[in-house]
């Protein structure tokens, strides 16, 4: 449920959540969760929901990666504005279901159709 449901996933490579991956696998029939992780490096936080075709994600973090479900990349936002052109966000690339990003540390609220 950690993993898959709210998202947190450590890299095993390396240990104290020193590198880490958002990635919320929203499905079957689970249509929101929430979790935190005080981390060594800081906080760790995720909070997701599904309405209709609209995803959105907020997270808190130190700097890592966050993977958002989508087969759009480009519908990709975060605070209103295309993800690729905000602060603190860099794209990485786009896969089968997911868009991914690289974040510095802080708060972000994603949204994707």
């Amino acid at each position: 449920m950690w993993r898959h449901i709210a998202g947190l996933n450590p890299d095993e490579a390396h240990p104290g959540w020193q590198n880490f991956t958002v990635a919320p696998r929203p499905g079957g029939g689970v249509t929101w969760a929430k979790a935190e992780y005080q981390s060594i490096r800081g906080r760790i936080a995720t909070d997701w929901k599904v309405e209709g075709t609209k995803f959105t994600l907020q997270v808190v973090v130190p700097p890592n990666t966050i993977r958002v479900p989508t087969a759009q990349a480009n519908t990709v936002r975060e605070s209103g504005a295309p993800a690729g052109k905000a602060r603190g966000v860099k794209f990485l690339r786009a896969e089968k279901d997911a868009a991914v990003f690289e974040v510095g540390s802080g708060s972000y609220s994603f949204e994707a159709r």
